[in-house]
This record gives structure tokens, C-alpha cells and sequence, in this order.
């Protein structure tokens, strides 16, 4: 069988930058298409330099990670080691489930199309097939994804927030995020983070007087500080659970929209710990 380089070549790019808009689309992350366009690139020199023993060394498996890391890095620009590997993790999920998928149309046709060196997946010397598995590849994950969601939202990781600020009160729905760590660096109070439009019914965002800035890198957008503001109480209202009260809450204003489901993240932090305590310290007839 002949193998064309140029081929090979192009349709490791469009491979790995579909897989990378595939991992960012899971990610919910915005991306620049210029760095996985990179990323790209670099992923499919390594193949040709592998195909060719250009380079020994990038054979093993080691050298294999390594690279990933680097693409990972390039593509999504984490911005901490824990960003990092989650963002790495689907990258990996994304390509074995691609390249999975690959294989079986390749097996359904004819194995002529795979080409394999050493063990190593070099390329589908097909690239309809290439189109497909990417295609059906997006399709799957999305479906398990979103099938991910309701499991999420059935196991009560969604609540209810009542927010009071003077004589203004206004509920919403919230999510319950595990890795939301975001906190005030001053009071060094947990952040809530709410949709703009669900500040402005109890606070007028023009008075500068009452904001905060707070550094602000973990919703995947390049802001580099949130705005939030000083509220007097936020009531947690969970199913089979008691009520959560915490005091002189800061509101963080997202100036975009999560999605349906939901309109505020809080952290886990605020469910347990000295914000259980709060709960006894609180006159409720000032809220009923």
C-alpha cells in the first residue's frame, strides 16, 4: 500500500483539530482557533518524524505523553495544573473515542485504509473515514454528555437561592460546583456567582461604591477580575435538607448565561463548615 506524507500529513490536522474542538466543546471552554490550529500542526509532525524514524526517541510512550501535554497546553492554555489535567483527560477521552470509532468503519469496510507502524496508529489512508468518525464521534459524546446532565441535575446538584439585599429579594436556581473555589481575596469569603440580570432585580450595578474586584479565571473567559458585589443574605434551599444561611454574601455578577437549568454556581465550601455554624447565629424572622 501506498502512503502519501502530504496526506498523512493534512489528515492528522484536521483529526486532531476536530478531536481539540470536540475537548473544548465538552470543556465549555472558548478556545482560539489559532492555538489548536498549532496544536494541530504539532501533533501531525510528530507522526510524520515517527513514520519516517526521523526521531527514535518520539516512539515511546513517554515521549508520546509528553507531547499530548504540550498540544493540551497550546490548544487550551490551563490556568492551573488542575485545569490542566481535566483538560488533558478529555483530550484523551475525545481521541480513544474518535479513534475507536475509526477502527470499527475501517473493520466494516476494509482494514486496507488502516495504517499502522510498530503498533501505532499512523492514519486511515481514507479521509471520509477520518470525516465520519469525527462526525459520529461528536454525535456520542454530546448525547453521553448531556445524559450526563440529567443524571446531574436527578441527583440534586441543582437548588434554589434566595438572594436578599435591603428590602429587595429575588430566587433563583443554582448549581452546586465542586470545583468552584472562586473567593473574595480580602474577606476571603466564597464567591456565588449569578447571572447579571438576576443582580440587577435587588442591586443597582451602577453604584460603583458597593463592588468588589475579585480575580477571575475559572468560567474558560479571558476576564482577568469579576465584578461582585455585597448582599445581606443568601438563603441555600436544598431538597431533604436544612436551610443554609450566609450572612454579608458576596455576589459575583457573570455577565453571561449558564443555561437553562440553572442561573448561579455556588461551591461545595458553602454547604459545610463555618457556614453551617451561621445557621443558629441568624434571626429567620427577619427573613420569613
Amino acid at each position: 500500500m501506498k502512503i502519501y506524507i502530504d496526506v498523512i500529513f493534512f489528515e492528522n490536522v484536521f483529526i486532531n483539530y476536530i478531536i481539540f474542538l470536540i475537548a473544548s466543546y465538552i470543556l465549555r471552554i472558548d478556545v482560539k482557533h489559532f492555538r489548536i490550529f498549532i496544536a494541530s500542526i504539532l501533533g501531525s509532525v510528530y507522526v510524520i518524524a515517527f513514520l519516517l524514524d526521523t526521531v527514535p526517541a518520539f516512539s515511546n510512550v513517554i515521549m508520546k505523553i509528553f507531547l499530548s501535554s504540550i498540544m493540551v497546553v497550546i490548544a487550551f492554555k490551563p490556568a492551573n495544573f488542575k485545569a490542566f489535567f481535566k483538560d488533558l483527560n478529555v483530550f484523551y477521552l475525545v481521541t480513544f473515542v474518535v479513534g475507536g470509532i475509526a477502527f470499527a468503519f475501517v473493520y466494516m469496510i476494509s482494514n486496507k485504509y488502516v495504517i499502522i507502524k510498530d503498533g501505532f496508529l499512523i492514519g486511515f489512508n481514507s479521509f471520509k473515514i477520518s470525516v465520519l468518525a469525527c462526525f459520529t464521534g461528536f454525535i456520542i459524546l454530546s448525547i453521553s454528555f448531556l445524559y450526563k446532565k440529567e443524571l446531574v441535575k436527578n441527583q440534586n446538584f441543582i437548588c434554589k437561592i434566595s438572594i436578599f439585599n435591603g428590602f429587595k429579594m429575588v430566587d433563583t436556581s443554582c448549581f452546586i460546583d465542586s470545583g468552584n473555589f472562586l473567593k473574595d481575596p480580602i474577606t476571603h469569603k466564597n464567591v456565588i456567582i449569578v447571572e447579571k440580570n438576576i443582580v440587577e432585580k435587588i442591586a443597582d450595578l451602577n453604584d460603583s461604591n458597593n463592588f468588589v474586584l475579585i480575580p477571575f479565571n475559572t468560567i474558560g473567559n479571558d476576564e482577568s477580575f469579576l465584578f461582585g458585589i455585597n448582599v445581606d443574605l443568601v438563603k441555600i434551599i436544598r431538597k431533604d435538607h436544612k436551610d443554609i444561611l450566609v450572612k454579608n454574601a458576596i455576589i459575583g455578577v457573570f455577565n453571561k448565561t449558564f443555561n437553562k437549568s440553572y442561573h448561579a454556581l455556588i461551591g461545595i465550601d458553602l454547604l459545610q463548615g463555618d457556614y453551617n455554624d451561621e445557621l443558629n447565629s441568624v434571626n429567620k424572622e427577619n427573613i420569613s
